[in-house]
């Protein structure tokens, strides 16, 4: 026994003598497809090592085969021996790249120590809801009204927020919970309304979001809330498009939408350049509570200012306007051939 208590401690003597430490461990981190992160690993020792050293990089507790950073690959490292500092860099994250990396410095003599692992975990953002809210028509001063929408599995969860007629609303009260799934994380948001008032009619959509995808938003299917104790002139929820002016391709599919509330249900009609609009072969035409106008085919003909009228025994109405404009496609064509040595 006191033989081998001696020859471990012979074993462990160089880095005793060197006190090697790992001052700072690589973090765990999260990151989309594509894009580009990197692990950093401090070492602290005293003194100064004066016998040769090594210092890799672990993935999943096997050594990887890295090169200084040259473009030639995606994973590289690079080394700070003024700080003794050691920084793995990864682009063009793929799947694979999932999973547990470490920094380990070794002595010629055969001793090492490493770092703690950090979790590379890769982020989703899940295109579609589980659940749309539902339309609900309450009477006046009924209450609590639930509105509720449930965004598909995403790492980390989704940021849920609800808009009102396609704006944030701050008076708006609702909360978030969420369930994990396996490596994954079910939102769940519940929209309360606390006595119905005639304030309060609307459309209402969720919306997903992540800090790791900017550029997206998943947006849910719209509720309709119709406060439906009074009789009311109609009220437009949803205009034909949030721009003036919509540059389109000619052979492109178009559909505008409008949605208007009203008591009793108003009746719905489509306008070009003033003149109502009918259905043909290229062309559907839906009336109702919220309208759709679809044109299979864009052409020149098709060129024109577009708005809804909404009609009651109480009031009429038209929508926002939207001036729909041909963008000409021109194709690209090279001139001549870029080729790389």
């Amino acid at each position: 026994m006191c033989s081998l208590s001696l020859l471990l401690f012979i074993s462990l003597l160089p880095l005793l003598c060197y006190n090697l430490k790992i001052s700072t461990p690589p973090t765990d981190r999260t990151a989309r497809l594509g894009s580009k992160l990197s692990f950093s690993c401090l070492f602290q020792q005293t003194p100064d090592l004066t016998q040769p050293y090594n210092i890799d990089w672990l993935f999943n507790g096997n050594i990887l085969n890295l090169i200084p950073p040259s473009g030639l690959t995606r994973r590289s490292s690079s080394l700070d021996t003024s700080s003794l500092t050691s920084t793995l860099f990864i682009t063009e994250i793929i799947l694979n790249d999932s999973g547990q990396y470490s920094c380990q410095l070794s002595v010629n003599n055969g001793s090492f120590i490493t770092s703690e692992s950090a979790l590379l975990e890769i982020a989703t953002l899940a295109e579609n809801f589980l659940t749309n809210p539902e339309s609900k028509s309450p009477m006046v001063g009924e209450g609590p009204v639930y509105l509720f929408c449930s965004h598909g599995e995403s790492h980390p969860p989704a940021n849920i927020t609800w808009l009102k007629n396609s704006q944030i609303d701050s008076s708006l009260s609702f909360i978030t919970t969420t369930v994990t799934v396996g490596m994954n994380v079910v939102a769940s948001s519940t929209l309360t309304i606390s006595q119905a008032k005639p304030s309060d009619i609307g459309a209402y959509t969720c919306v997903a979001t992540s800090s790791y995808f900017p550029d997206i938003e998943v947006r849910s299917g719209t509720a309709l809330l119709m406060v439906g104790s009074e009789t009311s002139a109609p009220v437009w929820l949803q205009h034909p498009h949030e721009e003036a002016v919509l540059p389109i391709y000619i052979g492109a599919e178009l559909i505008l939408t409008c949605t208007v509330f009203g008591n009793p249900s108003p009746i719905v009609t489509w306008e070009r350049d003033g003149s109502v609009l009918s259905g043909s072969n290229d062309v559907t035409l839906s009336t109702g509570i919220q309208s759709s106008y679809r044109i299979a085919v864009f052409s020149e003909s098709d060129i024109g200012s577009y708005r809804c009228g909404a009609l009651n025994i109480l009031d009429s109405t038209y929508s926002h306007t939207v001036e729909l404009r041909f963008v000409l496609f021109i194709p690209v064509t090279f001139l001549r051939k870029i080729y790389s040595i």
